[in-house]
Parts: C-alpha cells; sequence; structure tokens
C-alpha cells in the first residue's frame, strides 16, 4: 500500500507540474507584452501592500484583546483583500 501511495503522489505531482508549465507557457504566449504581465504584478502586490498586510499586522498587534468593531474590520478587509 505504501508503494501506491508514493506513486498515486508523483502522477500527482507530475500532473500538476504539467498543468502549471503548459498554463504558464499558454499564458506567456497569449499575452502581447511584457508591460502588461508587470502592470498585473504591481497591482496586485500594491493591493497586499495596501490592504492585506496592515489588517494583518493590526490583527496581530491586537490579538490578547477582546473582538471590537475595528477588529471585526480588519478582519473583513484581510478575508476579502
Amino acid at each position: 500500500e505504501n508503494h501506491r501511495t508514493t506513486f498515486v503522489d508523483a502522477v500527482v505531482h507530475l500532473m500538476s507540474t504539467m498543468f502549471l508549465v503548459t498554463g504558464g507557457y499558454i499564458f506567456a504566449v497569449a499575452v502581447p507584452g511584457v508591460g502588461i504581465v508587470w502592470s498585473i504584478c504591481g497591482s496586485s502586490m500594491a493591493l497586499i501592500i495596501g490592504f492585506f498586510i496592515p489588517s494583518a499586522c493590526y490583527l496581530k498587534i491586537r490579538s490578547r484583546k477582546q473582538l471590537n468593531p475595528r477588529s471585526l474590520g480588519a478582519w473583513t478587509l484581510a478575508i476579502f483583500s
């Protein structure tokens, strides 16, 4: 049974790797220029830096305190950003 589990894990790993490589290739061929890729990466990082990290830091600082409206807002922002 252990050998079969290892084989199944190897097949799943191979298939997911092939899916990621094929998807990356298709995306690279379909995008007309590198500027669009940089724009998407920049906007994604701006979202993380502007919304997720501050709310996560606030929640870490307030982790020992009781839940209040600001903490609830920070949780909402962290989940949906």
